[in-house]
């Protein structure tokens, strides 16, 4: 993986965030959300789209995605319905900060509908890779899960109460990974709405695992916590996890060089050498 590492140098200096000010205005005309012009669907979140977005306050393109439970809430127009009592765990989940936790910049109410704030930068989930049959080497996988275990036990143990700020069980559409080799969990405080407890997430880690690599599934398979399986892999692949960002950017953009051209040149973003 030497070649690997080599290439990665000096892209610290490459832009990854894209500016609000370098995109076209029309390109956000989907309408909007709160303060937020919305622009194209990115993606479909577990309970709704997730859309590019811009606002004033916020140098960098955003993504809103909205989680649409109000139809299926009779209690939803209330002060304790489902939507205000999502809003109120998101809210614990906003400003935490963690390399492989995807940060919430905000979240609020769209009508009944609550939504939450991110920066967007230019990646792929694990999910829409593997769509395309683009799949890790076995030492990039393990960087991969290494990096979403380590987001998970630091969701597990922020807010005010132990779990509160947990994903629920992280999939494969929850592993947002960039061409920057950047790697983080998405959905933070949504065990509110599957299910809570580390036990959860230790089950769909293992099941991550194993859809990555049977071998990874094998090595986390009886771990007792989350924080025992993120020790077991460093001491499985200490080297794939120590450069886990060098490997996984230089597969990612040697596999998917295209997509990664094609969303430079949409955000105006120099393209790379």
């Amino acid at each position: 993986m030497a070649s690997s590492i080599q290439e990665a140098v000096g892209l610290e200096a490459v832009a990854w965030a894209p500016k609000r000010c370098s995109i076209d205005p029309a390109a956000f005309d989907c309408g909007r959300v709160g303060p937020y012009n919305l622009g194209p669907e990115v993606r479909l979140g577990p309970y709704g789209p997730v859309h590019l977005a811009i606002g004033r306050d916020f140098e960098n393109v955003l993504e809103i995605e909205r989680i649409e439970v109000a139809a299926y809430d009779e209690d939803s127009r209330s002060g304790t319905g489902l939507a205000a009592r999502i809003l109120d765990r998101l809210n614990h989940c906003v400003g935490l900060r963690h390399p492989h936790v995807a940060c919430l910049l905000g979240a609020g109410l769209d009508g009944e509908s609550p939504y939450l704030l991110r920066g967007h930068g230019l990646g792929r989930t694990l999910a829409d890779l593997s769509q395309c049959d683009m799949a890790p080497p076995p030492d990039v996988a393990a960087g991969i899960l290494y990096s979403v275990v380590e987001g998970v036990a630091f969701l597990l143990d922020a807010g005010p109460s132990p779990g509160i700020c947990g994903p629920g069980g992280v999939g494969a559409s929850s592993v947002y990974i960039g061409w920057d080799g950047s790697v983080r969990v998405l959905g933070a405080g949504f065990s509110f709405l599957r299910t809570e407890g580390e036990a959860s997430e230790l089950r769909a880690l293992y099941l991550l695992a194993e859809a990555l690599d049977p071998t990874l599934g094998k090595v986390v398979e009886d771990a007792e916590s989350v924080r025992e399986a993120s020790l077991r892999l460093r001491r499985w692949r200490r080297e794939a996890c120590a450069h886990r960002q060098s490997w996984v950017g230089a597969w990612l953009r040697r596999t998917d060089p295209e997509a990664c051209a094609s969303l430079r040149r949409f955000f105006s973003l120099a393209p790379l050498n």
